[in-house]
């Protein structure tokens, strides 16, 4: 009988022809029924989304304070990732996320996402998905500074598997970002890695000398192997400083804001140090 499928719309329309009846009824029907006009103005509110529409809206909208939370919830997602790659929970890996979280949102927040990365860790979680709402959402600053993160945690012990680094370079590829990135982030921080042990006990009468073995690892960070001529070690330093510039993540928070200052300068030195050796202008 009524076009209006809710109940909600049924209690609109009834009240409003109560109203009008009442109006018709009384001399004073503008002033007396002034409260019910009242009424249907806050209804009318409700159904154009201006008033919060009872319960429903509070748990559909359960984290519209909460800006961060888009995020943040892919954050956890990879770093679950990367804490299991190996089969195991590392203590240290743990912790560091922990002190992050703690260190970015605070005691509270950080027992919520450290549930959430245990409820993960038992349950499952969705990669693809994560894939493609950072995509969707994160532009190359911010991805970069994600993939940064991930590397943190995946060295905090010091050692980087081969297992840690595929799954590395899977989220690179799965970011659209290049390989020349990642080992460029990779190459400011100290480290052992299983591929570099493999290697050198292969070679171990090809050991190179500490000052070629900084050229090499200012080469990776400037993302150029050795054989990169003088211009492409200055078209590659341009393009770099623009994209790492400080400037690119003022949009991110206090720590990823000093981890972009962090890489902007490592980028720096590097430069810096080929240009030095190289005696190029």
């Amino acid at each position: 009988m009524f076009p209006l499928a809710s109940n909600f719309h049924i209690l609109v329309y009834l009240t409003s022809m109560e109203i009008s009846n009442m109006l018709l009824s009384s001399q004073n029907g503008f002033v007396a029924y002034i409260p019910f006009l009242i009424v249907i103005v806050v209804i009318f509110l409700k159904l154009k989304g201006i008033l919060p529409l009872g319960q429903e809206s509070v748990t559909t909208n359960k984290y519209r304070n909460e800006s961060d939370f888009f995020f943040t919830k892919e954050l956890l997602i990879f770093t679950t990732h990367i804490i299991l790659i190996d089969g195991k929970v590392s203590k240290q890996e743990t912790e560091y996320v922990n002190k992050f979280l703690f260190r970015e949102y605070g005691k509270r927040k950080q027992k919520k996402f450290a549930g959430v990365i245990a409820d993960y860790i038992k349950n499952g979680y969705n990669f693809d998905l994560a894939v493609r709402r950072v995509n969707n959402k994160c532009d190359m600053s911010s991805k970069l500074q994600l993939l940064h993160f991930l590397i943190k945690v995946a060295i905090v012990d010091g050692y980087l598997t081969d297992t840690e680094y595929a799954a590395l370079s899977k989220i690179t590829q799965k970011f659209n970002l290049t390989y020349h990135q990642l080992n460029s982030i990779l190459a400011m921080y100290k480290y052992t890695s299983e591929k570099a042990q493999r290697e050198q006990k292969k070679s171990e009468s090809k050991k190179t000398t500490q000052g070629s073995y900084a050229l090499k690892r200012a080469l990776m960070i400037l993302e150029l192997d050795v054989s990169a001529s003088d211009d492409q070690i200055k078209k590659s330093y341009r393009k770099l400083v623009n994209l790492h510039h400080p400037d690119k993540v003022l949009h991110l928070d206090a720590v990823q804001k000093k981890s972009s200052k962090e890489k902007f300068l490592k980028i720096s030195e590097a430069y810096e140090l080929l240009k030095s050796n190289r005696k190029f202008k």
